[in-house]
């Protein structure tokens, strides 16, 4: 291969790497034009991958893509390639909240690890990591985590130390630990700058403003999300995206800025029209109507989060926390059996939520469903933990959303936490 089209190669990889799949895209199409009919295997590979990454924004072709990539992450192709395929793959898994490509990806993960180059086998654990987080697997997530952690730096791409903080701080913060996340996040985010990888920037920034806002320092989750925004070059709709957007309303409803709030507003009605998963619709529609909650706007929240919850397919067990919240805020004003088929989904994955998504799905239970004793003593030790582990402000503003709990038995009440 010439020099200039090795470079060029080379740079393919990386950009891809760093999940910047339209500008990878462009590059391999220009160095296959350049090549002619002089066609080189790794170029045209390139160019397949790139072609393939772009779907990642199109959910309509999320099932086609994914086993594509999952046949090429399985074949007998260069181990080089067969990481970045499997690397892609992930990253539509994770875009897509399907449980059903989660599974799958994580079965070709496990499947790789067997035979790959030992230099190769760390960054297969560290996606399987990432799987298993989206599952909410937290236990196995950890495992894996804590190994990697404790092996000896060594040189190599920069995105292998941000990916494992991003696994660490995610891990805490489902425990509720989010005080102790901002470390690992702004260590991930100082990798991503150094990287020079704004997607990966971006998506820590947008996970960074959603920490901040749960410990209630309201300015630094401001800017952060408005930072995570304006990075956004293409404002296509994603679980970032729509972390940003969901902290920037919040914050901006409760600091009363109205005008502010309706020019963001606008902009995340944006989010819900076109080829968008419609489980980012959903997300997006129940961040719109917390927003709209805390600006005071009830009727307007309960009419989107009516639209949002009935917009999910299945809701994923990332968000079984502010589906059942808003479920159960919705079955006391207009009882409907839809309502408690979401708390009774919620409440079969309890063990395996967030402790934020906890303490939602056990106070929409005890205010909702008829619950025999032994349940409803239960529920109230499990809320209970979970108000040790969280921070004040997030328990605030739990009750400020509809879960006010202090007239339960034997739990604290949720005042604000600078009241």
């Amino acid at each position: 291969m010439p020099f200039r089209m090795e470079c060029g190669a080379l740079l393919t990889e990386v950009l891809i790497d760093q999940g910047r799949y339209l500008d990878s895209h462009r590059l391999a199409s220009a160095l296959s034009e350049s090549a002619g009919a002089a066609r080189d295997f790794r170029v045209e590979s390139l160019l397949h991958l790139s072609s393939l990454a772009l779907a990642v924004a199109h959910p309509s072709r999320h099932e086609g893509t994914l086993e594509a990539l999952l046949a090429i992450a399985s074949a007998a192709q260069p181990p080089d390639h067969r990481l970045r395929a499997a690397t892609i793959a992930t990253a539509l898994a994770s875009s897509s909240l399907g449980n059903s490509h989660l599974a799958s990806a994580l079965g070709m993960l496990s499947a790789s690890l067997e035979g790959c180059p030992p230099k190769q086998a760390d960054r297969y654990n560290l996606m399987r990591a990432q799987v298993f987080y989206l599952l909410r697997r937290i236990g196995e997530a950890e495992e894996i985590l804590a190994r990697l952690d404790a092996l000896p730096a060594k040189d190599g791409p920069a995105l292998y130390r941000y990916h494992l903080q991003t696994g660490i701080y995610n891990c805490k913060v489902s425990r509720g630990d989010y005080a102790d996340a901002v470390a690992c996040a702004q260590q991930a985010l100082s990798i991503a700058l150094r990287a020079g990888s704004p997607a990966k920037e971006r998506a820590t920034a947008a996970n960074l403003a959603v920490i901040f806002l749960r410990l209630g320092r309201m300015e630094d989750a401001y800017r952060l999300a408005c930072h995570a925004r304006d990075l956004n070059a293409v404002d296509e709709p994603s679980t970032v995206a729509v972390g940003c957007l969901g902290v920037e309303l919040c914050c901006l409803a409760l600091a009363g800025r109205a005008r502010d709030f309706e020019l963001a507003l606008a902009r995340g009605r944006l989010f819900t029209a076109g080829d968008v998963n419609p489980a980012i619709v959903a997300v997006t529609r129940l961040w719109i109507a917390d927003a709209l909650h805390l600006s005071n706007r009830t009727h307007e929240a309960y009419e989107e989060a009516r639209v949002g919850l009935a917009t999910f397919e299945a809701v994923p067990v990332g968000y079984l926390g502010i589906a059942a919240r808003w479920a159960a805020n919705m079955h006391r004003n207009h009882p409907d059996p839809r309502w408690t088929s979401t708390l009774g989904l919620a409440m079969s994955h309890l063990e395996a939520v967030d402790m934020l998504d906890r303490l939602e799905i056990t106070l929409g239970a005890l205010r909702t469903l008829e619950l025999d004793s032994e349940t409803t003593t239960k529920l109230r030790h499990i809320a209970h933990l979970a108000t040790q582990s969280l921070p004040t402000h997030a328990i605030w503003m739990v009750g400020r959303l509809g879960l006010p709990y202090g007239t339960l038995q034997h739990l604290p009440q949720n005042t604000h936490p600078t009241a």
